[in-house]
């Protein structure tokens, strides 16, 4: 359906700042928030790289916890004796000492936080904003594309056609400026274009059909 009257919602997936005011018009590449996004965290096992018990693993980190450190840098030294060196672990990321259980010896590396930033992706007018959410309602003008069953979550973003509709989709058509887009077109999709998808962190697809063992996979 072409020319429908929607509301598009948008949202900081972070704790963030909202740059747009109530009312004001916007474009599609403007950067309407920012927020800081973690990007998770990774484990170390202290206990088994030192060979020491759980309990005693804290005693060997060179940083305190709570400290920022870098990848490569010095994270846990233990002396070697007569029958044993010594040991040595560095630290496989930029990250923050966030955690060290003391029962079994992990210590938890938590990312450094990213900015991510926040574009409008249509045409449209700023009709709502929750500052404390960090949510942004546009109002636009858009074309609805409906499909005959879905799966997963419900999705939104900026739309991408790929191709005519007898068009067969591989990877080759897929890139990472398609990021949290909805790709649409195709008869046909293939296994290696949807992993490409995956790894490019495209929002959706939307296409003409699948192979069963494919949509399994």
């Amino acid at each position: 359906v072409k020319d429908v009257i929607s509301r598009i919602h948008r949202s900081l997936k972070g704790k963030g700042q909202i740059f747009v005011s109530e009312g004001q018009e916007v474009t599609p590449d403007e950067i309407i928030g920012e927020a800081s996004v973690s990007s998770g965290f990774r484990t170390l096992n202290l206990s088994k790289l030192l060979s020491v018990p759980p309990q005693e693993a804290k005693k060997y980190l060179a940083k305190n916890l709570g400290q920022r450190i870098y990848k490569d840098e010095l994270l846990a030294f233990k002396q070697g004796s007569l029958f044993w060196g010594k040991k040595v672990v560095v630290a496989p990321t930029d990250g923050i000492l966030d955690f060290l259980n003391p029962k079994t010896g992990e210590v938890r590396m938590t990312f450094l936080p990213k900015k991510q930033k926040l574009p409008a992706g249509v045409y449209g007018i700023v009709e709502y904003i929750d500052k404390i959410r960090g949510q942004v309602i546009i109002r636009t003008q858009v074309s609805k594309i409906y499909g005959m069953f879905g799966s997963g979550k419900l999705r939104d973003g900026t739309l991408q056609f790929l191709g005519k509709r007898e068009d067969l989709i591989g990877q080759n058509v897929i890139s990472a400026r398609f990021s949290d887009d909805i790709l649409v077109g195709g008869s046909l999709i293939f296994k290696d274009a949807i992993s490409e998808a995956i790894s490019a962190s495209v929002g959706g697809i939307i296409t003409g059909g699948i192979n069963a063992k494919d949509f399994r996979g």
